[in-house]
């Protein structure tokens, strides 16, 4: 069977290479390292680069996510601050 079943990746953060816009405005698709196509709202001006996407949902064959850098809450910012 396949090693890395898209459900086991929800919740984790893995780099994404974007490569072509996806069907809604302003979503990018991608893939992940284990080469499973990744759909990312708002990573529009992030095709033809790498980034981290945090995967929130997964189907049979594709997976769901959110740019990790536009999903850190400030609370992590100040953490990030206090441990400097």
């Amino acid at each position: 069977g396949q090693g890395h079943p898209p459900r086991a990746q929800v919740g984790r953060t893995l780099d994404v290479l974007f490569t072509r816009p996806g069907t809604r405005p302003g979503q990018a698709l991608g893939s992940s390292p284990y080469m499973q196509s990744v759909h990312v709202e708002g990573a529009a001006e992030r095709i033809g680069t790498l980034a981290q996407a945090t995967i929130v949902g997964a189907t049979a064959t594709s997976l769901s996510g959110r740019l990790a850098d536009a999903a850190r809450a400030p609370a992590d910012v100040q953490v990030l601050e206090a441990g400097a």
